[in-house]
């Protein structure tokens, strides 16, 4: 077993993970998949910021919380480097490019991610997340031992070529930390004047008074309100677990790619440094993520009389859980997705989840290659299931 083994800081910060995505379904009724909310901001901005969207305040925290849990945890850029030698891998420029590409596409086909799919889908007993982990996780192995077998991989560099300037990462670190701050203010506020507009337009009786209609956001509305959505009510939960899954991340080791990499290549079983922390991470934060799914209706091991039909602090009128049903669906985009997906995280080391925390921390590979070709990927898949939509 690698040294790297860390067993127990995976199993905690595993835990970590669970109770993050056993929050965010349980009190919000919304599934804590990293690929699925960042994909909604990335894919409509617009709405992201000026229609008070849950997602964007989970982004905004979660990127806040790892740029601080990195500078004053961690370390920051300032830190030394985690085990510069060359019994790890090392993702090379162009490894970043690919990976991130394939990533972002695969994670849109496929609808899901390591934590959309492992911590959410599997806790709720779905045969299409079980299948999709399945797959990503074959074809992720595949791809780990086939590049570890060439010495030369062009995806691969040496330890002293993966380094990168202290003072590059901070300055960059500082300006997304900077925006990330912006981003969740303009969304706060947003919200607040939509409530206010809201309020101001519907009296006691629900009537709409004088020019009162166009003011819900600017939408068109007469006779009676239709009710709002509660993305505002959902705000401190998505925060709280954004933070929560951030910290997680970086408690369980799944930050470092290396660790990634060094689970999904099975020639490291020969050699006897085969890291398997992913196993207890997964392990710790799956049974957690269960036994939340056990307070949701319908979607529990055995019956619990005291299972929600609403979310917990959701208005019981309106709120409702926001739960996939096509969960024994196996079609092409799953097995397609999934499969591509699994390439991309073994190339570069990283899911959803951990690059946006490394881009969040300034790391100069991960802004400049990894997220841009992450966000294309996305683009790109989402065009190819508008071409070709499943039966």
């Amino acid at each position: 077993m690698s040294h790297h083994f860390s067993p127990i800081t995976g199993l905690f910060g595993g835990s970590l993970l669970g109770i993050a995505c056993a929050a965010l379904v349980v009190c919000n009724g919304d599934i804590l998949g990293c690929s699925g909310i960042s994909g909604s901001v990335i894919l409509n901005p617009r709405a992201a910021l000026f229609e008070k969207k849950w997602e964007t305040v989970f982004l905004s925290s979660f990127m806040i919380t790892s740029n601080l849990y990195n500078t004053y945890v961690i370390g920051g850029a300032n830190a030394a480097p985690n085990d510069l030698t060359n019994d790890v891998a090392y993702v090379s420029t162009l490894g970043f490019a690919i990976a991130g590409l394939l990533v972002g596409f695969g994670s849109r086909v496929g609808e899901g991610c390591t934590s959309g799919h492992g911590l959410c889908g599997l806790a709720r007993l779905s045969k299409r997340s079980l299948v999709g982990v399945i797959t990503f996780m074959g074809t992720g192995m595949i791809t780990a031992s086939l590049v570890s077998l060439s010495p030369d991989s062009i995806l691969r560099t040496t330890a002293e070529g993966s380094l990168t300037s202290p003072y590059v990462t901070e300055s960059l670190g500082t300006i997304i930390l900077i925006l990330s701050i912006f981003i969740l203010g303009v969304s706060i506020s947003s919200s607040v004047q939509m409530k206010t507009n809201a309020d101001a337009a519907v009296p006691a009786g629900g009537e709409i008074i004088g020019e009162a209609s166009g003011l819900l956001g600017g939408k068109e509305a007469r006779g009676k309100v239709e009710q709002l959505p509660d993305d505002y009510e959902k705000f401190p939960i998505a925060a709280f677990s954004a933070a929560l899954f951030s910290i997680g991340l970086a408690i369980s080791g799944m930050i470092c790619q290396y660790k990634i990499i060094d689970f999904l290549d099975l020639t490291r079983f020969a050699d006897r440094i085969w890291d398997g922390t992913l196993a207890f991470v997964m392990g710790g934060g799956l049974m957690i993520s269960l036994a939340g799914y056990q307070w949701v209706k319908d979607y529990g091991i055995v019956e619990n009389q005291k299972a929600l039909e609403c979310p917990l602090l959701l208005d019981k009128s309106s709120g409702k859980f926001n739960i996939p049903c096509n969960t024994r669906i196996v079609d092409s985009h799953l097995l397609v997705g999934c499969a591509i997906f699994g390439v991309g995280w073994a190339i570069g080391g990283l899911c959803p989840g951990p690059g946006i925390f490394a881009f969040s921390t300034g790391n100069p590979k991960v802004v400049s290659l990894w997220f841009p070709m992450y966000i294309i990927g996305n683009v790109l898949g989402d065009k190819a299931n508008t071409l070709f939509p499943t039966a």
